[in-house]
């Protein structure tokens, strides 16, 4: 008679502490997308940036998700300026302008960060497309809509050790607040691994 009671019980503490387990929103995972190079002009300044694809894996269509705010901050500060970087939905490649903005309950699985703030020299500029993309030249970057593909951001990082022990002196990192039914908020912070 006792187990037939004890059972029940267990398989109700067993639920309670599977449900209780903390989801993680948000990974980043080392992304197959391009590192591209490409124009910027700023104040009538014309110069080459290396865009970086920062990719990170979502779990935000959970019941208690009501509402998601997303924030890049660049050597702890946050970033304010698009022109820095752009945000992607991970399964279009389509740009997100705010996370908030997308409907309830339809929230991409991955979201990608492309961060332009890295100027490059004309001669840096050469020397990875010579690496990457022989095929290419800086003639064909004549417009800031124009762009040179060079190599996925996980070859870039195996070919690249030095550029990012730089990055990682200055911790960048993503954030988001996440409101929840009955009125909870909570920010969630991952630093950039580069």
């Amino acid at each position: 008679m006792k187990i037939k009671k004890v059972i029940p019980c267990l398989i109700l503490v067993f639920n309670l502490l599977i449900g209780c387990e903390e989801k993680p929103y948000f990974k980043e995972i080392v992304s197959n997308k391009n590192v591209t190079i490409s124009i910027r002009e700023i104040e009538g300044e014309r110069f080459k940036v290396l865009n970086i694809p920062l990719e990170f894996s979502l779990n935000l269509n959970q019941k208690d998700v009501k509402d998601v705010g997303i924030y890049y901050y660049i050597d702890y500060k946050r970033a304010m300026d698009p022109q820095d970087y752009l945000i992607y939905n991970g399964e279009t490649n389509k740009p997100i302008f705010a996370i908030e903005d997308l409907e309830y309950g339809k929230y991409p699985k991955s979201i990608y960060i492309v961060d332009r703030r890295f100027r490059l020299t004309n001669e840096q500029a050469i020397e990875m497309i010579n690496k990457y993309a022989s095929n290419q030249s800086l003639i064909n970057l004549k417009t800031k809509n124009d762009t040179i593909s060079l190599v996925s951001y996980k070859k870039f990082r195996e070919d690249y050790p030095g550029f990012l022990e730089k990055m990682r002196k200055e911790p960048d990192t993503l954030k988001l607040s996440i409101g929840f039914r009955k009125g909870r908020e909570e920010v969630f912070s991952e630093k950039i691994n580069w």
